[in-house]
Order: structure tokens, then sequence, then C-alpha cells
């Protein structure tokens, strides 16, 4: 997601008055963007900030905020955007225990099952636009201008319903459905553009493609080849789980 200009929110704990924070211009993945959030908050408004993310196992992808110096509160200011990114409804006031988001974090998807690739999902591999052309004799000449890095036929196999379709979801933005209109065809808060570069992580929690590039990993990867928010059904006329296929994951490297 892209922070389009500096933002202004106000934030105080027992140790001051209110005080305005400042959120940099920039590119941020979700993870990256809490990061920051954190890191302005301890800079100007100490002390003890935290800003964390339950991920893991059934982690429900919320956001919580917390500070050792209570009470703490934090007013979003008049852009909702940011608030809403962190999946908070309404501004944080005079709270004496960490404050979690009713919804979950904008920008995140779990799909509660394990990633099946046909490589190493560490690896990035190589692809080209290489062109060859055989002499009668045997001899190959090659043409190549251009290198990405694919991978292809990504899958989830067994994803249930309340991971897929936002009306079942058992909190707001949990979905596929959800996140692809967001991040895929841009129908959500603006931060968000068509085709949004993504970090993939797999079950070890590294990301994808982190030991490719010759070793230098790659910086987030872009889905090709979903128009349909709809994925397949496990089983024919069964409707308890979901198998979604992704035909090409593209980098263009770090």
């Amino acid at each position: 997601m892209t922070v389009p200009s500096l933002l202004t929110i106000s934030a105080t704990n027992l140790d001051g008055a209110p005080s305005n924070m400042f959120l940099p211009i920039g590119s941020y993945y979700p993870s990256d963007l809490g990061v920051q959030l954190e890191t302005s908050l301890n800079a100007y408004v100490p002390s003890g900030w935290t800003v964390s993310l339950s991920t893991g196992a059934n982690g429900t992808l919320q956001w919580t905020i917390n500070c050792s110096t209570t009470p703490f509160s934090i007013a979003w200011g008049s852009d909702p955007t940011l608030r809403e990114v962190f999946g908070f409804t309404a501004d944080i006031v005079n709270a004496n225990a960490p404050v979690t988001g009713a919804q979950q974090g904008r920008g995140l998807w779990m799909p509660d099952c394990p990633l099946n690739l046909q490589t190493d999902p560490r690896m990035a591999p190589i692809n080209s636009d290489l062109r060859q052309t055989s002499s009668p004799t045997g001899r190959v000449l090659g043409l190549v201008g251009n290198f990405m890095y694919v991978h292809v036929k990504a899958m989830w196999a067994a994803i249930p319903p309340s991971r897929i379709w936002e009306g079942l979801a058992a909190i707001p933005n949990a979905s596929w459905e959800f996140f692809f209109n967001e991040t895929q065809l841009g129908r959500g808060v603006s931060w968000f553009k068509p085709s949004s570069k993504l970090r993939i992580t797999y079950h070890t929690g590294a990301a994808m493609g982190s030991l490719g590039a010759f070793g230098a990993g790659v910086d987030g990867w872009q889905i090709v080849g979903v128009q349909n928010v709809a994925p397949d059904l496990l089983q024919k006329d069964w409707t308890g789980l979901y198998s979604l296929t992704i035909p090409q994951l593209l980098s263009a490297g770090s």
C-alpha cells in the first residue's frame, strides 16, 4: 500500500499532553506499516508503545496497540484511512490495557491451509524472453533481453468458507473476497491499487522467494491470471472447503 501524504495523528499517555505524531510518505507492506507506526509513536510520544499483529496458526490478523504508560489515547484524525488499515473503527480513548481492532487489518489474508507449489517456495525461479535458433549443423544461437522471476500454480487446497467469502467471515475483512477486491481490483481504500504487490509467506513463516535471485531474495510478487474472485470447490457440490489456484506469481526482483 502507498501512504500518499504525510499523516498526522494525535496520541497521548500519562507522561504528557496530546502530541502530534507523523507517519512518513512511502510504500509499505502491512507488517512494515505496523513497525513504522510503533516507531513513530515511540519517537513522538514516549514511551513504551507496541503495535503487534496476531499471526500464526488460526491467527486473526487483527492489530493490537498497547502502551506501558497508561492511560493512553490515539485520535486517528480526519482521514479515516490509517484507522481502517489497522482495523480500528473508532479512536482509542483513555485505555488502560491493550486495544485490538474490531476488524482484521487491511491488505492481509490467511487461507488457513498450507501453500502448495510446483517448486521450492524459498526460491525465485528465473524466467526470460530467451529465443533460440539452430543451424543445419546443430549450432544454437540465443538472444535474450529481459528477465523476471516466476512461480506457477500456487495453490491452497483446503480453504474454509469463512476465509473465502466476506459474508461468512468470522471477523470483518478476513476473506479472500475482500482481500482480492481491495488489493487486486482497487475497490477499497485508496492506498491500494489494482495488481498490488504481495509478500507471501508459507508454513515456516519465511517469505516466498527469500533465498531466490541468487540468494538476494525478491521484494514481493504480483498475481497474474486471476480475474474472478470465486475459487473452485474442493469437491463438486460441496461448499465445505475451497481450492484456490493462482496461475502465475511474477516478480521483477528486488
